[in-house]
């Protein structure tokens, strides 16, 4: 049994299970290399081929249908936690659609940037040079001053 509530996402391979829970970012995408791309009949199919993929963490999915029906479909190796400076507003309709994450919340401070382990729903912020805690909060520069 896996405990689904969880997780984000569960890549069972030998089970032949897999599963993700995404976020659409409408009107938003990751400027980054994609590791593949297709042509899809919906969201769906977009999302279920990054889940196929075992790099893929989040997608590009453009909102209108080509003139044979189908939509482009990016799928990407990271997500906009650590390519924030990559996520950008999108000039036509596209969709960035990423795995949930408890980093929605941006918790790290002073430009901390967020990793999240999918896999357990969990966080780790990574601190920028000069800070240090759970969430980069506190300033090393200061602790040394006291």
């Amino acid at each position: 049994v896996i405990n689904v509530r969880a997780k984000t996402l569960s890549r069972v391979a030998d089970r032949g299970l897999a599963y993700a829970k995404f976020k659409a970012h409408k009107f938003s995408y990751l400027n980054i290399s994609g590791i593949g791309s297709s042509y899809v009949p919906d969201g769906v199919e977009c999302g279920l081929a990054c889940v196929s993929i075992p790099l893929c963490l989040s997608l590009n999915l453009v909102a209108f249908h080509d003139i044979i029906g189908k939509l482009p479909c990016e799928v990407l190796p990271s997500d906009m936690y650590n390519n924030s400076d990559k996520f950008v507003a999108s000039t036509v309709t596209i969709t960035f659609v990423s795995q949930q994450s408890p980093c929605i919340s941006w918790p790290c401070q002073n430009t901390g940037a967020c990793a999240t382990q999918y896999e357990e729903n969990i966080y780790v912020c990574l601190c920028a040079k000069g800070y240090k805690g759970k969430h980069t909060h506190t300033d090393a520069h200061k602790i040394k001053m006291l």
